[in-house]
């Protein structure tokens, strides 16, 4: 009887991990969990003398320019900001506008009953998301699987379910600010990704979330 059981939980438990990332995500936990309480892994330096080389993030300035206004279908919200609701621009290197149609973006959006923003826009190669987005919702990303770094801005303070869920190309993430608090399934499917912050930012751990965390420099 304890065999059965035992066999009819993990069952159970593969299923919901299978299915979790789907086009209705599973409700974001009102606890998302925090980063390990334990110190960065600073590069080592053997001698005064000796200073390690960091990467370096892709700077926006270094793509084209910001992204056409015209390729975005956004929410007014009632504070007069916009939630862009859907990509439809051509892919490439993304540099999302801070401003659409004079409204700041403060979300990278999922609508109820909807897609992610840029949900399995497979065209897409890195994004750089503009100071003022605060938060990146369900299955913003989710399955973009060409995507391979995106830039994350200081204001973001939450990601969430599913937000880069299915990104298998994804190698790095850039934070320009604090860690942010994590829902579900963030970065399931994503196994050679690696996070890189600032220095002088803080909730950072080596690993973080399971994921391998290094110092960049801006």
């Amino acid at each position: 009887m304890f065999r059965k059981t035992s066999l009819l939980s993990l069952s159970l438990a593969l299923l919901l991990i299978v299915s979790a990332c789907t086009k209705t995500p599973p409700a974001a936990s009102s606890q998302p969990s925090t980063p390990e309480a334990s110190s960065p892994n600073l590069p080592a330096i053997s001698s005064p003398d000796e200073v390690p080389d960091l990467p370096v993030a892709p700077s926006s300035t270094s793509l084209v320019q910001f992204a056409d206004e015209a390729d975005f279908e956004t929410l007014l919200n009632e504070d007069g900001t916009v939630t862009i609701k859907r990509y439809l621009g051509s892919g490439g290197d993304v540099v999302i506008p801070p401003e659409i149609d004079g409204k700041q973006v403060t979300a990278i959006g999922n609508i109820v009953g909807s897609v992610g923003a840029f949900e399995e826009c497979d065209t897409i190669t890195s994004v750089v998301i503009p100071d003022g987005v605060t938060e990146i919702q369900d299955n913003a990303f989710y399955s973009c699987t060409a995507l391979e770094t995106a830039t994350i801005p200081a204001s973001v303070t939450l990601l969430r379910n599913c937000a880069f869920d299915g990104c298998t190309n994804l190698r790095a993430v850039y934070f320009e600010g604090d860690a942010p608090r994590l829902a579900n399934y963030v970065f399931v499917s994503v196994e050679d990704v690696t996070m890189y912050y600032q220095e002088g930012t803080s909730g950072w751990s080596n690993p973080w979330h399971g994921r391998p965390a290094e110092l960049y420099e801006p």
